[in-house]
């Protein structure tokens, strides 16, 4: 395995990871494969609170190695680390690690010390890539192994992008949504939105899919505006619309999403987040790229 470690100092400001520790962090390029005896990881902070800087994490302690970016934040809510580029990964001993996320008081009455967030243990499997998901201060993180994205290419072009629903949608500040989630995604030829991938619940994710898309301008890497859709899957196992509070507190009878420019060939982690029936953080789908 080969690691970015010195070239991270020419290219910070991308990588977002200058770090005050003494020791070297390594940030592993997407097509680097771990050994059985680590891990990778990305950490992701999906909690329920307002995305503002007063909840960013300022320090990341991983696995005995200190992350921080001289001051400013490593992650801000509803994202995760590393970012700056796609398809980063902190490399980690397989077996038991541990996780603290520090943010910074905001009490003026105090001096600014570091708050920790987060503090957890998780353990990881040899040789295989996980995303670590945060999501209260008393829940053990949720590891989603990242598995194998899938590409299906023609003789002429590639037709597909790669995606996965993930469900961490709550239902008011620190109480997840209690049922399960089905996606459906339009069909651009019949305007039919078709269900794919399996019902998840909160803290799960969907197998990968293989999205179709239509290539419209020739000379471009190809790429196509996708319609989502999301239906609850009530108790008896009818479908029925998602029902959501806007940022007013006005309940409204349907949430749907898009997302503008979905590319052939990448590999997106579509993210369903925020809080259903508060106005903490309007429910939305966010686009993680590891392809």
């Amino acid at each position: 395995m080969k690691s970015i470690k010195y070239l991270m100092l020419a290219v910070a400001s991308v990588f977002m990871l200058a770090s005050c520790s003494d020791k070297d962090v390594d940030v592993d390029a997407p097509w680097n494969v771990v050994n059985n005896n680590q891990a990778q990881v990305q950490i992701m902070y999906y909690t329920s609170v307002v995305g503002n800087a007063a909840n960013n994490v300022y320090k990341i302690e991983l696995a005995g190695q200190v992350l921080e970016n001289n001051g400013a934040a490593m992650i801000t809510p509803y994202n995760g680390a590393p970012g700056g580029s796609t398809g980063l990964f902190y490399t980690i001993p397989a077996g038991k690690n541990h996780v603290t996320l520090w943010g910074k008081t905001q009490d003026p009455n105090k001096a600014k010390t570091d708050s920790i967030y987060f503090d957890k243990d998780f353990t990881v499997e040899g040789g295989k890539k996980y995303q670590v998901f945060m999501s209260t201060a008393d829940a053990d993180p949720v590891l989603i192994e990242v598995g194998t994205i899938p590409t299906m290419i023609t003789t002429d072009t590639g037709e597909y992008a790669a995606a996965r629903l993930y469900n961490f949608m709550w239902e008011t500040p620190g109480v997840p949504f209690g049922k399960k989630i089905q996606l459906f995604v339009q069909d651009s030829n019949t305007k039919e939105y078709l269900p794919m991938g399996k019902p998840v619940g909160f803290g799960e994710a969907t197998e990968w899919l293989l999205i179709p898309i239509h290539k419209t301008i020739f000379n471009s890497s190809g790429y196509q505006r996708i319609e989502i859709d999301y239906k609850v899957v009530e108790d008896d196992g009818t479908l029925v619309d998602l029902e959501y509070m806007n940022s007013k507190g006005t309940m409204q009878p349907k949430f749907t999403d898009y997302f503008s420019t979905v590319y052939i060939g990448r590999g997106y982690c579509w993210i369903l987040q925020g809080t259903r029936a508060a106005t903490t953080k309007s429910i939305t789908t966010t686009a993680w790229t590891l392809r």
